[in-house]
């Protein structure tokens, strides 16, 4: 009989926790700074960036 496993991560206060997947998506491309500095803080993160000018979302 195989031991059980949790493929999870350990908090400082002790308790664990799990991860799936975290995806930071700006919404335009004024949030790419922001969201460039939230990537570079929390470990295993993917970063989408948003090429477009925030005005193109508008419809005209």
């Amino acid at each position: 009989m195989s031991v059980p496993t949790f493929m999870g991560y350990r908090r400082e206060n002790g308790t664990v926790g799990c991860r799936n997947h975290v995806i930071i998506l700006p919404v335009d491309d004024i949030s790419n700074a922001a969201c460039e500095a939230v990537a570079s803080h929390v470990q295993g993160t993917m970063l989408f960036h948003i090429p477009m000018v925030a005005c193109s979302l508008v419809k005209t």
